[in-house]
């Protein structure tokens, strides 16, 4: 058994997968805190409740964006003796990538890698939806640009941090793109304009490379789905499945 584990800014998502299929997975807020045993409780909690245990963890794909935390959890990985595989080191990827994968981003080469692996196609847009947005283009099977902006999230929380008199309301889906009351306004303004931001970038880029599926994955995707309509794909667990494909690639 396998577990992926991707350290993001906001969560630490955790994956089990067994005999290359993924089974259950589990989230964590962040925390630059976390140790390798209290890790090993939240771990351990999962386990049992899929009817296994750390023992039966083998090996260990490791993705992470948060420096403190990527440490942590090699000190995880070597104290409870499971074999462990960091795609920081990844040399066998299956698109033509003209940077180093650490200047790029681990969590976006990854995201890239499940959608060729999974979808089985080498020209398309994905974009990762969290406490960052990017976006990153692939034309046969080559790396050609992307963008990164602020998530839905950041942006809100934000201007309610600049801005005295606005409090930090929850977002509540809207069709309308004007309200009335506070809260309408603000979801309103957030939600709306954030969709017209994306569509935006999409259709500048469908400018220059027509036609390419868009996929979407991330916490904050589902949130924004209904509102994109057939415009993309939401896949949830394109990046665990990319963790997937990268490993696999280098047991040959």
């Amino acid at each position: 058994m396998k577990l992926l584990i991707d350290i993001g800014n906001t969560h630490i998502v955790s994956a089990l997968s067994e005999n290359d299929k993924l089974i259950n997975s589990f989230r964590i807020p962040t925390n630059q805190a976390l140790t390798e045993d209290l890790y090993a409780f939240y771990l351990e909690t999962f386990l049992l409740q899929n009817h296994t245990n750390i023992f039966q963890v083998k090996k260990i794909i490791l993705c992470s964006v948060v420096p403190t935390l990527h440490r942590i959890f090699k000190i995880f990985a070597k104290k409870y003796n499971i074999e462990l595989f960091d795609i920081a080191t990844a040399t066998k990827l299956s698109f033509n990538l003209p940077y180093s994968i650490e200047e790029r981003g681990n969590d976006r080469v990854a995201v890239i890698e499940g959608v060729i692996g999974y979808y089985e196609i080498g020209n398309f847009i994905c974009i990762d939806c969290g406490t960052a947005t990017t976006i990153d283009i692939i034309v046969d099977n080559t790396y050609v640009g992307g963008n990164i902006l602020p998530g839905l999230h950041t942006s809100y929380k934000s201007l309610c941090d600049k801005a005295d008199q606005l409090p930090f309301l929850e977002i509540v889906p809207t069709e309308k793109v004007f309200g009335i009351t506070l809260q309408e306004q603000l979801s309103s303004g957030i939600l709306h304009g954030y969709v017209g931001q994306l569509k935006y970038f999409i259709s500048k880029i469908h400018c220059d490379y027509p036609n390419l599926p868009v996929f979407a994955t991330g916490g904050v995707a589902s949130i924004l789905t209904p509102y994109m309509g057939t415009l993309w794909l939401e896949d949830k667990f394109l990046l665990e499945k990319g963790l997937h494909y990268i490993e696999k690639r280098h047991r040959v």
